[in-house]
């Protein structure tokens, strides 16, 4: 068995048997690439090129070399429908081709569970809603599934669900409103499983829990203020804009730098000590204010 991403370049190989070692040493093998353009058909190739299961059996390869094998080969679907892989199973071509198909089927299977659980990771914070054969079915176990936000628009869906819905284009169904697309609001959905027409087939129901809500991300504690016997915090006391001016300017004491303060100029009545505050230690700065100049205020 091989995996390989959307280059066609195999990522991981699965081998469990001296067949499937002889196998490895004839090319089917980890970091190999099997795109069209390099190999001509073949199984992992043309189902990247297509984006359909398929099997590839005997000369029903392009290179001589691989006439011996057959592939049976899925896409690995990513939540908003991209390939982003295959998933390959190869053996020697015996038989008919018929009887690869259960090769065939065993990766399509794997595939469908593969892209059911991204879909539910990616979309955790949605509803999921699940298409399964009778109201007593496990939702869990279905790979059939849609993802629908608050409103009731549906932001995806699995491979499977377009089977089973008959919708061959995922953009088809995407954007959609549920109730406006199968006749079944989502409260319905959250009460009972609801069947999709009248006739029986396949009924929704919720996969799952209710979607996670966000947490907000945790505010840091705040670091607690260094004790700091200035004229500085003196005056700023309990007031939050007041301290926040004194850790300004405390990190900016005791540097080669200049400093312009700016205010508004003091009424008669006042005294205007509030700026006095701030510029004398500011000039004189906090590690050696006995060489610092003296602080004139005009």
């Amino acid at each position: 068995m091989l995996v390989t991403d959307a280059s066609g370049i195999v990522l991981r190989e699965y081998i469990d048997s001296s067949r499937g070692r002889e196998l490895a040493d004839k090319g089917l093998s980890l970091g190999t690439v099997w795109t069209e353009n390099l190999v001509g058909t073949n199984g992992l190739g043309t189902c990247l090129a297509t984006g359909e299961a398929l099997t590839v059996y005997a000369d029903e390869h392009f290179g001589r070399e691989l006439q011996r094998f057959s592939c049976s080969t899925a896409p690995l679907i990513a939540p908003d429908g991209g390939v982003i892989g295959a998933l390959d199973i190869s053996t020697y071509a015996q038989g008919d081709k018929i009887g690869q198909g259960l090769a065939l089927n065993l990766v399509c299977d794997t595939a469908d569970q593969i892209e059911a659980a991204m879909f539910r990771h990616a979309f955790a914070r949605h509803h999921l809603l699940a298409l399964v054969g009778s109201p007593v079915a496990d939702p869990a176990q279905s790979n059939a599934l849609l993802a629908v936000n608050d409103s009731g628009w549906i932001l995806g869906a699995t491979s499977s669900a377009l089977l089973q819905l008959g919708v061959r284009e995922r953009s088809l169904l995407v954007g959609q409103g549920l109730a406006a697309l199968t006749g079944i609001s989502l409260d319905a959905v959250h009460r009972a499983p609801v069947a999709l027409n009248e006739g029986g087939g396949w009924l929704m129901r919720l996969a799952g829990n209710l979607p996670r809500a966000a947490s907000p991300a945790a505010s840091p504690a705040p670091k607690p203020r260094r004790p700091l016997d200035s004229p500085l915090y003196r005056a700023a006391g309990s007031d939050p804009q007041l301290q926040r001016n004194a850790d300004i300017c405390h990190r900016v004491l005791d540097r080669d730098i200049c400093i312009l303060l700016q205010g508004k100029p003091a009424p008669a009545r006042r005294s205007g000590q509030g700026r006095s505050t701030i510029a004398a230690p500011a000039a004189r700065g906090p590690s050696s204010p006995s060489t610092a100049p003296p602080f004139l205020n005009p």
